[in-house]
């Protein structure tokens, strides 16, 4: 039996200026979030991916059984 394949998604930002400003910066988080998340997940029984999508683009041909996307509150 394989494992399933969680896969946790950090949506590309679009640029500095559609980001939300604090103290008039544009806020830039890493991702604290997904890799906690990540980190709980039981590598026994489950194969995480994780995708920035500033880095790479999403592969859509991947068969996930769970998929997590972030978001900044500003966003939702």
């Amino acid at each position: 039996m394989r494992s399933r394949i969680i896969h946790l998604v950090n949506p590309k930002t679009d640029s500095i200026t559609t980001r939300p400003l604090y103290l008039n910066r544009a806020l830039y988080s890493p991702l604290a979030g997904l890799l906690a998340v990540a980190a709980t997940i039981p590598s026994d029984r489950y194969e995480v991916v994780l995708t920035d999508e500033n880095i790479e683009t999403v592969d859509f041909d991947l068969k996930a059984d769970l998929v997590g996307i972030s978001a900044m509150t500003a966003y939702v």
